[in-house]
């Protein structure tokens, strides 16, 4: 099934789902993360990193592979799988010569490769970010998941605006979609975060601060911080400011997490500012302190950091001169290069980087 929540930005829509998939992860529960960015103009974008890890799961299981119908369809229109297959059972299958033929016998195929994952897991969970920024090709999918995966699989998704553009999903799939709407905080809602982050402020100071918060604990939250540090209770710029009182560590640090292109590993982290282990840990515990940046496990369990909230990624890369973004993006994917990282990601990094494949 499908759970789509929305509500306004800074409502607190992650926070929510964050805290559902913390309770149902365990041992019989395989999950999966993906999100969507506004500048991404690549197919299938919510399911990248998601595709990623299936990737490694068909590397390690050629009977899977070799029994996977139109492998060869799946292999050209997702090219992260496509050098596993190719690798696996050497000359693909010709293509369909009707494009839509050959789509539709991929997303059959991908489906298929879901149905496998699954197989060892109780039930599966599918987490992805702001599916408002979603490509048609990934709202497709996701459709079709909903409609022919049979274990017990829930997609749970963020939206925030308006749903125009994916009435037709909801409709199709009817009460296998529900949609959840997250609501804005109350005034002594927002007045008890402020207070937590904020404890020095007098009660006349927070509630003129949950005033400007209007009901989004994400801006309650950044406004009681400024307010802490420097008694300023400003939401306008106020993520520019935050990131204006980072040292000139945790700047550079969460700059390169903000080029990511959604999460980064500790080790992409390291090598490409430059830090010593135990530096970057220290950065990343401040960063993690200041609601920068969050730790979060990626779909094999593993530890990536991914920004705390979309729009204070868009403010630190708003803040950086394009000279600066391209330099981030080009040393990306040269390490991606030695790493052997997937097609998509190196596209990815050496598009933004003013190098186009």
């Amino acid at each position: 099934r499908l759970v789509l929540v929305t509500g306004p930005s800074g409502v607190g829509k992650t926070a929510l789902v964050e805290e559902a998939l913390g309770r149902a992860r365990d041992a019989d529960t395989i999950s999966w993360r993906g999100r969507c960015h506004e500048r991404e103009r690549v197919p299938y974008r919510a399911f990248d990193f998601i595709i990623d890890d299936l990737a490694t799961e068909l590397a390690g299981n050629a009977p899977l592979v070799a029994q996977l119908e139109h492998a060869g369809a799946l292999a050209r229109v997702f090219p992260t799988l496509g050098a596993v297959i190719e690798a696996m059972i050497g000359e693909v299958p010709p293509a369909a010569e009707d494009l839509r033929v050959e789509r539709e016998r991929a997303l059959i195929a991908m489906c298929a490769v879901f149905r496998h994952a699954l197989e060892a897991a109780a039930r599966g969970l599918v987490l992805i970010d702001d599916l408002q920024w979603a490509d048609e090709d990934s709202r497709e999918l996701l459709a079709l998941l909903v409609e022919r995966v049979g274990r017990p699989l829930t997609i749970i998704a963020t939206w925030t605006g308006d749903l125009d553009r994916m009435r037709g999903v909801l409709e199709r799939l009817g009460t296998a979609a529900e949609v959840v709407e997250v609501a804005p905080m109350q005034a002594h809602e927002l007045v008890e975060v402020l207070a937590d982050v904020a404890p020095q402020a007098s009660t006349e100071r927070l509630l003129a601060a949950a005033r400007l918060a209007a009901g989004s604990p994400y801006l309650a939250e950044l406004i009681g911080r400024e307010l802490a540090d420097t008694d300023i209770a400003d939401p306008h710029d106020a993520e520019t400011r935050r990131l204006d009182r980072l040292d000139d560590r945790e700047r550079k640090v969460a700059e390169i997490a903000a080029l990511s292109g959604g999460s980064a590993t500790f080790e992409q982290l390291r090598a490409l500012a430059e830090l010593p282990s135990a530096q970057l840990q220290s950065v990343l515990r401040s960063l993690e302190d200041g609601r920068i940046v969050r730790i979060t496990p990626s779909a094999s369990g593993d530890p990536v950091y991914v920004f705390y909230h979309q729009r204070l990624r868009d403010a630190a890369q708003a803040a950086m001169t394009p000279a600066a973004r391209e330099r981030i993006h080009r040393t990306f994917a040269t390490w991606l290069e030695r790493e052997a990282s997937t097609p998509d990601q190196l596209a990815y990094h050496w598009q933004h980087a003013g190098e186009p494949a």
